[in-house]
């Protein structure tokens, strides 16, 4: 090993009291300043406490970070995905649903593209 490794950073949201996370777009060229790689939580970004204690989330919001990364430069995402998000044990409410990921997917590459970015390999 040569001593050298590179530094990645999961953009995961910040609370600021409002009983949800919520997502700074604008941080992500200062975070590169000290991180090689940028990616962004698309799911767990969408989180909001309940009162029961539980979290919750909106997968339509969820949805919409995915497409939108490419367009504010993060290097790429991570998602939450389930084949059905209303019985997973965790997070049910933030989760992708799996069979929505090929569209996704999809329309992120044509984002990307259209950008002019490109998510290192």
């Amino acid at each position: 090993m040569n001593g050298t490794a590179e530094v990645w950073l999961c953009e995961r949201g910040s609370q600021f009291g409002y009983d949800r996370l919520m997502i700074d777009f604008s941080s992500v060229d200062e975070l590169r300043t000290a991180f090689d790689r940028v990616f962004l939580d698309c799911t767990h970004s969408t989180q909001t406490q309940r009162p029961n204690g539980r979290t919750g989330g909106d997968r339509a919001m969820a949805e919409k970070y995915l497409l939108s990364s490419p367009v504010f430069g993060y290097d790429g995402v991570f998602a939450e995905v389930h084949p059905d998000p209303s019985i997973a044990l965790s997070d049910a409410d933030c989760q992708l649903e799996l069979d929505r990921v090929p569209e996704l997917l999809l329309r992120y590459d044509t984002i990307l593209t259209a950008t002019g970015n490109q998510v290192h390999g």
